[in-house]
């Protein structure tokens, strides 16, 4: 039992070829201890405890994503509307989101099929809708 407990939490289990390598594994398992089933017992509870724990953590890591994606859906439509607001048009509001992202200009560029000086002139029409003067205020503003 504590050769069990004692082992990694995790296992990968990589099936190429004939998968019948299972079968024989959890028959071989259920012959050899069949004839000791207090260890089978104990074994037993000892995998189920550790499903339990690897729920408990699963749920508990799904909700913590639930929240951030609530929050990063919040924040997109913040954003969105933002610009909606300010005027922005489509390219405009792509090239913002990336600022936002924290691409430079030639990043944003090859991303989204554009010269780099293309977009430093949606930037300059993007900071005059929005009054101001740099992408430090531009970030700011957003996620406000």
């Amino acid at each position: 039992m504590d050769l069990i407990e004692s082992k990694s939490r995790s296992a990968k289990v990589v099936a190429s070829g004939d998968c019948n390598l299972l079968e024989i594994t959890h028959d071989l398992f259920h012959a050899k201890l069949s004839s000791f089933p207090d260890t089978l017992i104990a074994i037993m509870k000892t995998l189920s405890e550790r499903a339990r724990e690897n729920l408990k953590m699963f749920e508990k890591t799904k909700s913590e994503k639930d929240v951030l994606l609530s929050g990063n859906d919040k924040l997109e439509k913040q954003m969105s509307y933002l610009m909606q607001e300010a005027g922005l048009t489509d390219r405009e509001a792509d090239v913002a989101r990336l600022v936002c992202e924290g691409l430079t200009d030639k990043e944003i560029a090859r991303k989204i099929n554009l010269s780099h000086y293309t977009v430093r002139d949606h930037l300059k029409s993007i900071y005059s809708k929005f009054r101001v003067n740099a992408r430090v205020q531009l970030v700011s503003l957003m996620y406000r």
